[in-house]
């Protein structure tokens, strides 16, 4: 999530899904402190990501990843880090600089 305005929406997300006991990978912190748990001592990451930009192919286990200027590769790689463990396969797909945002249909 690149919008500091959002943050709190992601962690109420991430929140929510603690509480019905599903597992998550904050990509927000890549490496645990020394002390193995969330904290202060984490190492941050750079990773930025728009769920609008990730597409999920249930039927062949596929998740696509646009990058754009909301989604980086440092966000595609923490995903497929992720995702392969559980037997997803994420594929990178580079958006075109030269199109408009108008040129999209986002699903709001």
């Amino acid at each position: 999530m690149a919008a500091p305005s959002r943050k709190r929406e992601v962690d109420a997300v991430r929140d929510a899904l603690l509480q019905f006991g599903v597992t998550v990978d904050d990509m927000r912190t890549t490496k645990k402190g020394v002390d193995g748990k969330d904290g202060d001592n984490d190492v941050k990451g750079d990773a930025t990501c728009d769920g609008g930009d990730v597409l999920y192919v249930s039927g062949k286990d596929e998740l696509f990843v646009g990058l754009s200027s909301r989604t980086n590769e440092a966000a595609a790689q923490f995903l497929r880090d992720s995702f392969s463990r559980r037997g997803v396969r994420v594929v990178s797909v580079p958006l075109l600089d030269l199109m408009e945002e108008s040129s999209f249909l986002h699903l709001k």
